[in-house]
């Protein structure tokens, strides 16, 4: 089975350095900090599908293989992400406004 488990520092969100513009570096925080709460295979889940690893995205059969599940476990677990992720991320706090 492959290892999957990710830490909290992930290579990918270690390697963005905040931008010079304050809404994109508050999203990349905002996104960083909702991704801590997600489960070990619901953030691979997301970071495959949405290219966070390696630039590239992944369909959910790829991302099944690779973890060693089914389709329907990866689809359960990406959409389990995706709510968990809406009830951290506010859209109507990003970007911040600005006065």
């Amino acid at each position: 089975m492959t290892d999957f488990a990710l830490s909290a520092e992930d290579e990918y969100l270690e390697s963005l350095e905040p931008q010079e513009d304050e809404d994109s570096a508050a999203l990349v925080t905002a996104l960083h900090d909702a991704l801590k709460h997600l489960t070990a295979r619901q953030r691979f889940v997301v970071e495959m599908r949405y290219g966070m690893r390696d630039g590239e995205p992944y369909t959910l059969e790829d991302i099944a293989e690779v973890m060693g599940l089914d389709h329907k476990t990866v689809v359960e677990h990406e959409q389990a992400a995706i709510r968990r992720l809406g009830t951290r991320l506010d859209p109507q706090n990003y970007p911040p406004k600005h006065k």
